[in-house]
């Protein structure tokens, strides 16, 4: 980890003694710093703010209520991560058919395909650092590194 990321976790202040997390909890912060986070069954930890380079969440100790289920750190889907691209022109109309039948105007010609659009933007989204020094059960029991089943998606 580059230093000057240590030091910024060093000298952030703890949120919480305890952070639960259970539905899902929003976090905007750089650094989410508490004495314990504790995941409930199937608790979603949402990351919302992109705006820089990395994200920590520090612990001494991330403790899980059912170790044999998923807990998800993730980023706010419903945020884009960039600007979309801008849309297409729109295609030429069809010309007006001739005639009128049964006192309605015939069905016109197909219309020309729109132009494309323009490339969407992207950002590079933040480095996350997870730190614990302890991984725990819901009875206090350390939790061995084959049987760990949080994921981390982006």
């Amino acid at each position: 980890m580059p230093k000057e990321i240590a030091d910024a976790i060093k000298a952030a202040p703890k949120i919480k003694s305890v952070i639960p997390i259970t539905k899902s909890e929003t976090f905007t912060q750089q650094v989410s710093k508490a004495d314990e986070i504790v995941f409930d069954k199937d608790a979603h930890l949402v990351l919302a703010n992109f705006s820089h380079p990395w994200v920590a969440i520090v612990t001494k100790t991330l403790k899980f209520r059912d170790a044999s289920a998923y807990s998800f750190i993730e980023r706010d889907m419903s945020k884009p991560a960039a600007n979309n691209g801008n849309v297409g022109a729109v295609g030429q109309k069809g010309a007006d058919d001739f005639g009128e039948t049964n006192r309605r105007g015939n069905n016109g010609h197909p219309g020309q395909p729109g132009g494309p659009g323009s490339n969407g933007l992207s950002i590079t989204l933040p480095t996350i650092y997870v730190i614990a020094e302890k991984l725990l059960d819901d009875k206090g029991k350390g939790i061995p590194p084959e049987s760990r089943r949080s994921c981390a998606r982006t």
